[in-house]
């Protein structure tokens, strides 16, 4: 993630993407290793800005006629060598690296390679709590989407997903969907800088 704007297209099917959208970049990273665990705190990729450490977090939210439907976003940037960690975690998949290039294994010994990317869907519900702690997985659990996994007694979520690169120097960025109300009351402090 960088210090520009990310476009809506990325964050949001076409039918959905809003004309006008905030985003918040770089987190303040005393508030987010505080707010997280510790094993996910100590992997959230640090930038220097200015003279201070920031946490490569993000956070997006529709503009105001898609705010009822799609909640907020936010996507934290993962080290590569911690990620791996989290995305066995979440989704049960193992990566491995080989020649500078991220694979993940199947059981029968075949091999899949991101090209250049692909995305880790229905994640492990029961892992959400304990990697991104109380505060976080409430605003996952108010999500819309997650919201009706639950209706539909699902026993996964699309509500967090993860994006891998073929890179095994890249980082990994985990995405998730939070309630609005939730996700508001987060950026407040992780973003206090704005307030």
């Amino acid at each position: 993630m960088s210090d520009t704007n990310h476009t809506a297209s990325a964050l949001y099917p076409p039918e959905c993407a809003p004309e006008a959208e905030q985003i918040l970049v770089n987190a303040s990273l005393a508030v987010a290793v505080k707010n997280f665990p510790e094993g996910i705190g100590d992997a959230i990729v640090r930038h220097s800005k200015s003279r201070n450490m920031v946490a490569s977090i993000s956070m997006s939210f529709p503009n105001a006629l898609l705010k009822e439907r799609i909640g907020c976003h936010m996507a934290i940037e993962l080290s590569h060598e911690k990620a791996p960690r989290f995305i066995q975690a979440l989704f049960k998949v193992d990566l491995e690296t080989r020649a500078g290039l991220r694979y993940v294994c199947l059981p029968d010994g075949a091999e899949i390679v991101p090209n250049p990317h692909f995305t880790f869907r229905q994640c492990q519900r029961n892992a959400i709590l304990t990697i991104f702690g109380p505060e976080v997985s409430n605003a996952i659990f108010a999500s819309l989407g997650y919201q009706e996994e639950e209706r539909q007694y699902r026993f996964k979520t699309e509500s967090v997903w993860g994006v891998v690169s073929q890179g095994a120097e890249e980082s990994v960025v985990i995405n998730l969907s939070l309630g609005l109300w939730e996700g508001t009351q987060i950026s407040e402090k992780l973003f206090p800088r704005l307030q």
